[in-house]
């Protein structure tokens, strides 16, 4: 279980490690990719950050993987930039394959969303329109085959 919810949203978590870690980062919007820039081109500073931000991902990835049985993890969204992905994905795979108690008996692939960091958008999306369109059954009625 996350400790705060700044844990949940690993692109402000990132920011104000980052900041907190006394790194000039730029206002708005450019912020967040020149943290994965920095990352990408090895800043050492950055790169703990974001190994820190992964690993608190990756243990809930692993609750997931618990939870749900699953072989195959995919990763994006706006968080996911080119140059933390890689990290991502290695820091979560390693997770996912060492914690969960099935661990010993399947492996989990993870790989990245070729939706890329429209992956969140397009899932909330599809929920509306799941909610929308998908017949619901009145309460006490059952499914016909």
């Amino acid at each position: 279980m996350p400790r705060s919810a700044e844990e949940c949203a690993p692109i402000s978590t990132t920011l104000a490690r980052v900041r907190a870690a006394g790194l000039p980062v730029p206002p708005g919007e450019d912020a967040y990719p020149w943290v994965c820039a920095r990352a990408a081109e090895g800043d050492p500073a950055v790169r703990e950050v974001v190994d820190g931000v992964a690993r608190v991902l990756a243990r809930g990835a692993a609750g997931l993987v618990g939870l749900f049985d699953t072989e195959l993890l995919i990763v994006g969204g706006p968080a996911v930039l080119p140059g933390v992905r890689a990290r991502y994905l290695d820091v979560i795979t390693t997770a996912v394959n060492t914690f969960p108690l099935a661990h010993h008996v399947r492996t989990v692939r993870v790989a990245p969303s070729h939706l890329g960091e429209a992956a969140a958008a397009v899932g909330a999306a599809s929920s509306v329109f799941h909610a929308t369109f998908t017949p619901s059954l009145k309460t006490g009625q059952r499914a016909r085959n």
